[in-house]
């Protein structure tokens, strides 16, 4: 069986010219919010749902105490920013990027990704639980200890990402290349394993931990 042939995800393209706003301005819920760049900002004791936003950059910005669940957020990029303990739950991601983000223990329960970027993230003790990817790469990142049960995979790639002790219950991971990641540890199923792509030592853990001793 042959590997899959490396995806493509849809760029974001964001606009030229992107409004500011002042630190303390936000936004109440239902708003829609466009053509906005959030930049060296420190964004704190926010709770919000059902905003959306488009075409917006997230760049050098800290998120503590927020919690935007059931939001939208579409052709927009996070970059050197903290989202580390943000509730995001239930919200929408499409033609996202996140490029050298900390995400550690940050919540995305039930939420949906899709022609989305992880580059060179931080994301430990990560919660993605119950959530669809389709069209996703996740490259030069760490999500040690994670939380990836009960996940729905299309198209999705994993590069050099370290994925320690993080959990795959339920999450079938067939035709998914994890060769360059290390996986040392994980919690999966053994029906979640078939088809999957490992390189030999991985391979000789995966045998081991289906039982079989090797003399």
């Amino acid at each position: 069986m042959a590997i899959k042939k490396n995806i493509r995800i849809l760029e974001v393209n964001l606009p030229n010219n992107l409004d500011t706003i002042d630190e303390g301005k936000w936004f109440v819920d239902e708003d829609v919010i466009t053509n906005i760049s959030f930049e060296n900002m420190y964004i704190e004791e926010k709770n919000n749902s059902l905003l959306e936003f488009k075409n917006c950059m997230f760049k050098n910005v800290i998120f503590s105490d927020v919690i935007l669940k059931k939001c939208e957020f579409k052709n927009c990029s996070f970059v050197n920013s903290d989202l580390s303990n943000m509730d995001l739950s239930n919200s929408y991601f499409h033609k996202v990027e996140f490029i050298n983000c900390k995400m550690i223990g940050t919540r995305y329960f039930e939420s949906s990704f899709n022609e989305t970027t992880i580059n060179e993230c931080i994301g430990k003790l990560c919660n993605f639980y119950g959530s669809n990817f389709k069209n996703v790469i996740i490259n030069e990142s760490n999500f040690d200890e994670g939380n990836f049960e009960v996940l729905k995979f299309k198209n999705i790639e994993f590069k050099n990402t370290k994925l320690e002790r993080t959990s795959f219950v339920d999450t079938s991971l067939a035709n998914i290349d994890m060769s360059t990641c290390n996986i040392n540890g994980i919690n999966i199923k053994i029906d979640d394993i078939k088809n999957i792509y490992v390189n030999e030592e991985q391979a000789l853990d995966f045998v081991k931990f289906l039982g079989v001793n090797i003399i």
